[in-house]
């Protein structure tokens, strides 16, 4: 009997690799889950990062701009761009307020020559040179504030749950200080290695929402005449001084959750596994505990410690999984968005000067328009940072929401993972929603276009990189067996050589069946439109349509028939009505389908080869124009070459002005007149359609009198 109890036994803590394995995969899955969380909070603002060694604090963005104004900046090359930016904006401003003043002269009536609003513009663009960066410094300063506020409201509610409320709790756990001086007791779980942190992470909650079933002290098993819970809590089973504070067995679950949600890290007066009544479970097979083994984190990651607190065949691997391809991909997209923010807002600091400089000019438009964009960009973390928290704050709790009676839990568990399902997927509409309400750029979109040009960067350097490491691994050991005119009389030569030719017959190969491909699509396109202009020939005509009236009329009388018309022309006999009247058509004319098709293949290879010729004639007597007078400068170079510089161009201006149909003063006049270069580039494109549809009319008159249809 004892045999078959130890059989049964080995073969049931072997069969358990199974539900340990998708965990560990699981697990590992959240690590980087975490890992992402980190990296995000760090281009967030929200955690401490370093510059050569040395901690900062706040948003990565801010320590750019304010290197611009140190005396021993981190970034001088960034610094004197800016710097020879500002000198380059007050020449600007001096320039553009005259400007701003010739064009006023000219262009307004005298009750609105007034020189007093560019001057106050003027002033104004001087006075924002020195307001715009102290307000952008503090502004950002604040916002990192208010960021930090909201991020701790938003989830200080679910930090430490229920376990940091208890009494007595963290004497037992080792806390570390954060960089704003507070201490905490949660850490990332990436692999093992836990970083302090101010929140749970979200591989927290997604464990505590997978894992609320699985926990053994919800489960009413019996244990040699109790609960998993109450001998956790008289200390038969491993407590580690913190568990046995709960008042009930509920209260007793939640704080295993609350432990290995945040990680937490035990001190060495209570960090002994007992195994006790778990020793036939956790103590044999793979991944399992020994009695009075330490413990140092209540880590994920270690698959032994959460089997003996969790029954993992009972775990929800279909919202682990879920929540963590939703949570790297939300993560992924967020730390890209956040990281093209902080270059952004960087460059946008860098060239606000000249754009404030132009104010006179535009009355401020331009300097509105960055404005508008850097304050967006400077709000973007909100949206993404208090979305997500607002959201993974509430998928926890779905867990509890019972639709049915106790003796329906299969639908409640079904029920409540479509709930937290629906929650993951509406993560990222709530971003977007939140990103609108505040003003804000939404980081998770501009992060999912960023990813896919990151991607296909990523996916071209490593085939270079391949293509680079072939080389330079193959290169050397050629050249070291053979010389050059050996190895291609060498057998491996002959063969390279024929791998090329037959890369080459390939190459033209492919090339032949590419121009095959396009010219019977050209050609089924060509019949498809010849079809149809057929047609519309033939019902404008007289005789086809008298021939289908006379078809119709003998149908109806014979048959006695209540079909349409239309119906008619659908069915056999109308068909054949069809025919008979295109045939009638065709010997009233003189022109059949196939002829027509023909004439109009032809006739669009004239216009096409037409249109080609002009081009490039224009094209050949705009290069030699071109080539002749920079061939005339380069011959020369005395002074007296260069004062007559202008009649050599003389005549080349005249045809560019001619030819482009915006001539450079025409494009000066209407500057002064206040039109902005799209208007003055929309003229010239409208001008130069009208040039070219008159060519392409005139094209077509002389195939008509050519090819006579």
């Amino acid at each position: 009997m004892s045999l078959i109890l130890d059989v049964k036994g080995w073969f049931y803590s072997w069969i358990c690799v199974i539900p340990k394995f998708l965990y560990l995969i699981c697990t590992s899955l959240c690590s980087l889950l975490d890992a992402f969380q980190y990296l995000l909070r760090k281009v967030a603002g929200l955690d401490v990062y370093y510059v050569d060694g040395t901690a900062q604090n706040g948003d990565v963005a801010l320590s750019f701009i304010k290197s611009l104004f140190e005396s021993n900046p981190r970034f001088p090359a960034i610094k004197n761009a800016f710097w020879a930016l500002v000198i380059l904006a007050v020449l600007l401003l001096v320039v553009v307020t005259i400007i701003a003043i010739i064009r006023q002269e000219y262009t307004k009536g005298k009750a609105d020559n007034n020189k007093l609003t560019i001057i106050g513009q003027s002033l104004k663009s001087l006075f924002l040179f020195l307001i715009v960066p102290v307000s952008c410094i503090f502004g950002l300063m604040l916002s990192d504030i208010i960021l930090r506020t909201l991020d701790s409201a938003t989830t200080g509610g679910q930090v430490g749950g229920t376990l940091f409320a208890v009494e007595g709790v963290k004497s037992n756990l080792v806390g570390e200080q954060t960089a704003s001086g507070e201490v905490s007791y949660t850490y990332f779980d990436i692999y093992e290695y836990g970083a302090v942190t101010t929140t749970t992470t979200f591989s927290g909650v997604m464990f505590k929402t997978a894992a609320y079933e699985a926990n053994r002290a919800r489960l009413d098993k019996d244990y040699n005449g109790q609960t998993f819970a109450q001998r956790v809590r008289n200390g038969s089973l491993s407590n580690f001084g913190i568990f046995n504070l709960a008042s009930s067995d509920e209260e007793c679950a939640q704080m295993i959750d609350d432990a290995f949600a945040n990680c937490v890290k035990l001190n060495s007066n209570n960090n002994k596994i007992i195994l006790g009544e778990m020793e036939s479970v956790a103590g044999s097979g793979l991944w399992s505990l020994n009695d009075q083994s330490e413990v140092v984190h209540m880590s994920k990651f270690r698959v032994a410690l959460v089997w003996y607190y969790y029954d993992l065949w009972r775990f929800n691997y279909l919202i682990g999984f879920a929540f963590v391809i939703v949570g790297l991909k939300l993560m992924f997209s967020i730390v890209l968005g956040l990281m093209k923010r902080i270059v952004e807002m960087t460059a946008l600091f860098i060239i606000s000067p000249p754009l404030i400089a132009t104010m006179p000019l535009d009355e401020g438009k331009t300097f509105g328009k960055w404005r508008e964009s850097f304050l967006s960009k400077a709000l973007a973390a909100y949206g993404a940072i208090i979305g997500m928290n607002i959201i993974f704050l509430i998928l926890p709790y779905l867990n509890e929401i019972n639709l049915f009676s106790s003796n329906l839990n299969i639908l409640n568990l079904l029920i409540s993972s479509l709930f937290i399902i629906v929650g993951l997927m509406t993560v990222e509409g709530f971003i977007d929603l939140m990103s609108k309400m505040v003003g804000a750029d939404n980081v998770y979109s501009s992060g999912s276009e960023m990813s896919k040009k990151v991607g296909d960067a990523v996916a071209k350097a490593g085939r270079l990189t391949a293509a680079a490491v072939g080389v330079a691994v193959a290169g050397p050991a050629v050249a070291g067996k053979f010389a050059a005119k050996s190895f291609v009389k060498s057998t491996m030569g002959k063969n390279l050589a024929g791998k090329m030719s037959n890369m080459k017959s390939n190459m033209f190969v492919s090339n032949k069946e590419k121009s095959k491909a396009q010219s019977d699509a050209q050609k089924s396109w060509e019949y498809s439109e010849g079809d149809r202009q057929y047609d519309e020939k033939m019902k404008a005509d007289a005789t086809y349509q008298q021939s289908l009236d006379e078809s119709w009329d003998k149908y109806r009388k014979h048959w006695k028939s209540k079909k349409s018309k239309e119906e008619w022309m659908k069915s056999e006999s109308g068909k054949k009505a069809l025919k008979k009247a295109e045939d009638d058509y065709a010997k009233n004319t003189g022109i059949t389908r196939d002829d027509f098709i023909k004439q109009s293949q032809e006739r669009n290879a004239y216009i096409s080869k037409q249109s080609k010729a002009n081009r490039l004639q224009y094209q050949t007597a705009r290069k030699k124009n071109i080539a002749d007078k920079t061939g005339g400068i380069l011959k020369t170079v005395g002074i007296n070459q260069i004062i007559s510089l202008g009649g050599q161009y003389l005549d080349a201006v005249k045809d560019s002005v001619v030819a482009s149909g915006k001539g450079g003063f025409n494009s000066m006049i209407m500057a002064f007149k206040g039109k902005t270069a799209s208007e003055i580039e929309m003229t010239a494109t409208e001008k130069r359609l009208k040039k070219d549809e008159e060519q392409r009319q005139k094209a077509r008159f002389d195939a008509n009198k050519k090819i006579n249809i």
